[in-house]
């Protein structure tokens, strides 16, 4: 729900932007390729810090909680990360798919209302 939230308002904000875009001859593909690039490059960002402080922060946490007599395991492995990694990347693409719907109803017209 946060990223549904953040995508539309970023488009929300660039919603001049868009229209000039329509208004100069660019189409509907070529709008939401726009917008795609951004949402692309800021998960991917987000998905990177998000691994690597996730990690950091699940070993700091365990570290405090073992007992002195035992020590936990806290390497991840391959198929953890892959998992996670498919999970947010499927949750990124259907959120993209919901609020992009919106430059669909974008019309050329719609420069007055800004």
């Amino acid at each position: 729900l946060v990223f549904l939230n953040l995508n539309f308002v970023c488009i929300n904000e660039k919603m001049k932007e868009l229209v000039v875009m329509r208004l100069n001859g660019y189409s509907i593909h070529k709008t939401k390729a726009y917008i795609y690039r951004d949402n692309i490059v800021l998960s991917i960002i987000g998905s990177i810090i998000g691994l690597f402080s996730g990690y950091f922060l699940a070993l700091r946490i365990f570290r405090i909680q073992e007992p002195d007599c035992a020590h936990y395991i806290v390497y991840p492995d391959l198929p953890s990360i892959l998992i996670a990694l498919s999970v947010l990347i499927s949750f990124q693409l259907v959120t993209n798919v919901i609020a992009l719907r919106k430059i669909d109803k974008i019309k050329p017209s719609d420069i007055n209302l800004m």
